[in-house]
């Protein structure tokens, strides 16, 4: 999960929210994610003003708990 975080916040920094959430995606289908990796992915949504997503990925995250 340490990776798929730092690959997650590096898209942040580079603008690309589609391939952050592409990314995670992937990647929790074969491995459950933890909340540093889905806070991380959650603010590089808010970051490019992808609020929609964003409020549907914790929508997501509060019914898989």
């Amino acid at each position: 999960m340490i990776t798929l975080t730092s690959a997650i916040n590096a898209c942040d920094k580079g603008g690309s929210w589609e391939l952050a959430l592409h990314s995670f995606l992937l990647w929790t289908h074969q491995i459950p994610p933890n909340a540093i990796t889905c806070t991380t992915l959650m603010g590089a949504l808010n970051t490019s003003a992808e609020w929609q997503q964003c409020l549907s990925l914790f929508h997501f995250f509060i019914s898989e708990t």
